[in-house]
């Protein structure tokens, strides 16, 4: 993105006032976001957030990230492919906001940890917790600083590619991605409904989950929630004439 435009859409995204001595910081911060747009809708984020942050010290916090995002960049324990190289500045703005809600708002991060371990689109809202002013509020939050992207009228949520992919490797480095994936099968064992025809809307929109989210970690295989996850999947499937599907889960049982 040209730098114009870079600034055109970081003011955009501002709900808060900037003062006209802050423009050479304006500059120097979208530099650093490299004039990516997930990053400036990131960092726009954080400062309406934070209403009376300097610009400066917005730019100090992302700086003390960089370690950390180079850390995150190579852990290729999972990933091997380049494809799979996360923009430093997108990880920057990621861990800055993380930071901030891990120590203000536990329940924001503890869902979106969540998220990374199933499949990015259409996470029904269900699946994080049932409904409750403490979930709607950590929805909020986590929509207000543009980490995920609200489907209200189908009560869920998407996550970008690379918001996904970064918050995975921060499991990864620094809490057990295999404990967290253990929690997500056990919270889909919860909320996937039993293959009754009258639920097949249901379990279509969690089956892409439930696969995700088998397929990633080392849970034990004899894993009760694990076992259980898979057949309901196969049986799912197998209700929806996707016999070939089916069978292959049902040996694993």
């Amino acid at each position: 993105m040209a730098p114009n435009t870079a600034q055109e859409m970081f003011m955009n995204h501002l709900t808060i006032s900037v003062p006209t001595d802050e423009t050479q910081d304006i500059k120097l911060l979208l530099e650093n976001l490299s004039y990516l747009p997930l990053a400036i809708a990131q960092a726009a984020a954080y400062l309406n957030q934070n209403k009376t942050m300097k610009i400066k010290d917005y730019l100090s916090l992302l700086n003390a990230q960089d370690i950390e995002a180079f850390q995150i960049n190579s852990n290729l324990a999972q990933d091997k492919s380049p494809t799979h190289v996360i923009p430093r500045s997108i990880i920057m703005t990621l861990l800055t906001s993380l930071d901030q809600m891990r120590h203000g708002h536990p329940l924001a991060t503890y869902f979106l940890c969540l998220m990374a371990c199933v499949d990015r689109k259409d996470i029904l809202l269900d699946y994080l917790n049932p409904w409750s002013k403490e979930r709607e509020d950590a929805i909020k939050l986590l929509s207000d600083y543009a980490v995920v992207i609200r489907r209200p009228a189908v009560s869920a949520v998407d996550l970008h590619r690379l918001v996904h992919l970064a918050v995975r490797r921060w499991i990864e480095n620094y809490e057990s991605i295999d404990k967290w994936t253990e929690t997500a099968v056990r919270r889909l064992v919860e909320v996937f409904p039993d293959h009754n025809h009258g639920n097949r809307s249901k379990w279509r929109r969690l089956l892409p989950h439930a696969r995700y989210a088998l397929s990633r970690g080392s849970i034990d295989l004899d894993n009760d929630d694990r076992m259980t996850l898979i057949w309901k999947c196969a049986m799912s499937l197998y209700e929806d004439g996707q016999h070939n599907e089916a069978e292959g889960l049902f040996v694993q049982v």
